[in-house]
């Protein structure tokens, strides 16, 4: 990620593994059940074996619906999630004008996509689109003079 050509962010491969922490650590069940559910997840609860997934899972049958339509022929799926950047998860707002270049670059669908056992087929993850929301205010004239004052 950058701003105005300067780097603030840069990820790695970890930062996957960061996420699912955040996600699995600080987040309350009640939450899990209906936020995080708009981002694909669905707690297998008591039925979560390692090092495969029960198939029988209330989870692995929530996500496998996902990309099954009535029929049960495959079709896309949505999803919405914030952005794991330190940057977008602060309180603070940017000044106006301010270039933000976002590279977004995917995990292998094999780390993405979880099968209950393994010879199950190897599926293959493609993101199709990709919208970016991004909260936005206006000032009041008189703040924003003060901002531009202070700046100079």
């Amino acid at each position: 990620m950058h701003i105005n050509g300067t780097q603030v962010f840069e990820g790695n491969s970890l930062m996957a593994y960061k996420s699912i922490f955040d996600y699995e650590l600080t987040y309350p069940q009640s939450v899990k059940n209906s936020y995080l559910s708009v981002a694909g997840y669905y707690d297998d609860g008591a039925t979560q074996t390692y090092p495969g997934v029960d198939s029988n899972g209330y989870g692995v049958k929530s996500r496998k619906r996902l990309f099954l339509d009535e029929d049960g022929n495959p079709r896309s799926a949505q999803f919405m999630a914030k952005l794991d950047v330190d940057i977008c998860n602060q309180p603070r707002y940017l000044v106006n004008q301010c270039e933000v270049d976002i590279e977004l670059l995917p995990n292998e669908s094999s780390f993405l996509l979880s099968a209950p056992w393994d010879t199950a087929p190897k599926y293959h993850l493609e993101i199709l689109a990709c919208k970016l929301y991004v909260k936005k205010i206006e000032l009041m004239d008189s703040l924003a003079f003060d901002i531009a004052k202070n700046l100079k």
